[in-house]
């Protein structure tokens, strides 16, 4: 039995993502989640300790074993902030779906995670066209989705068939006039389906309607007041029923140190008379 021969991979940054590729009749692109650590905010300097070619290696191993057929990984694009990568391949018995699918089974029968994420590995097969970028961006759990071109006939139903593959959606906005709705606003629950559904749906058409995907910061609401402003009926009483309590526990101990000691003399100090 002699060893199979291994396809060169090439790692290419995402600024250049025109790097060219061997036209085969069956090729597909993935999209692995959970790779790296997502970097949500500037401040996240784990993405510091994490060494991406021994990632990417590591998952050119994995993609050869989960196919378990004949597959060739011709390019790999990391996106550390996402913490992702795409992954380019084609094979010459196999259609993309049938690969993506046996990926999907693998990875949903095992816990494949890497040191700096304890989430598991998560795969999708890519059915846009992604758009490959260095723009200063951070993920998030609301996505923007733009309904460019065609007869814009998408209703909540068919865009959530599309969306819901990739992880709970926690809200959906259709936005626009009340017949053609312009674009979409989308929340997901956690970022792995915002991030996912980004990188997988972006470029997709849907009933004649491409579909364009973007980040979209999430509002920080004043929970806190709101929930007061809500319930003031109720918390106001309570509110001044505890500071009363608490006043009572803090100072009703030193009142009774002093009638006790005003009583018995206990901590009197007084100076004798010398004779």
């Amino acid at each position: 039995h002699m060893p199979r021969a291994r396809t060169l991979t090439t790692i290419v940054a995402p600024q250049d993502p025109t790097a060219p590729q061997t036209p085969f009749p069956n090729d597909g692109i993935l999209w692995f989640d959970n790779l790296f650590p997502l970097r949500v905010h500037k401040h996240d300097y784990r993405y510091l300790l994490v060494d991406t070619t021994a990632t990417l290696e590591r998952l050119d191993e994995l993609v050869h074993k989960m196919a378990e057929v004949d597959v060739n990984v011709t390019k790999m694009i990391p996106k550390e902030k996402e913490g992702g990568a795409f992954v380019f391949f084609n094979s010459p018995s196999h259609d993309e779906t049938i690969i993506a699918d046996k990926i999907l089974r693998y990875l949903s029968s095992r816990s494949e995670t890497t040191w700096l994420n304890s989430q598991e590995i998560r795969s999708h097969l890519v059915e846009g066209k992604p758009f490959i970028n260095d723009l200063s961006f951070y993920p998030s759990r609301r996505v923007r989705i733009d309904f460019v071109g065609g007869p814009r006939e998408l209703d909540m139903e068919t865009l959530y068939a599309v969306l819901r593959r990739y992880g709970k959606i926690k809200s959906m906005e259709l936005l626009g006039s009340k017949d053609i709705p312009k674009h979409a606003i989308v929340e997901f629950k956690h970022f792995h389906g915002a991030v996912s559904s980004k990188n997988c749906v972006h470029g997709l058409v849907v009933n004649g309607t491409k579909l364009e995907f973007s980040y979209q910061e999430v509002l920080r609401t004043h929970a806190l007041r709101d929930f007061f402003s809500k319930y003031s009926r109720f918390l106001v009483p309570l509110v001044l029923a505890l500071m009363a309590a608490l006043t009572y526990a803090i100072f009703d101990p030193i009142r009774v140190f002093f009638i006790t000691n005003k009583l018995t003399h206990r901590f009197q100090f007084q100076l004798s008379s010398l004779i």
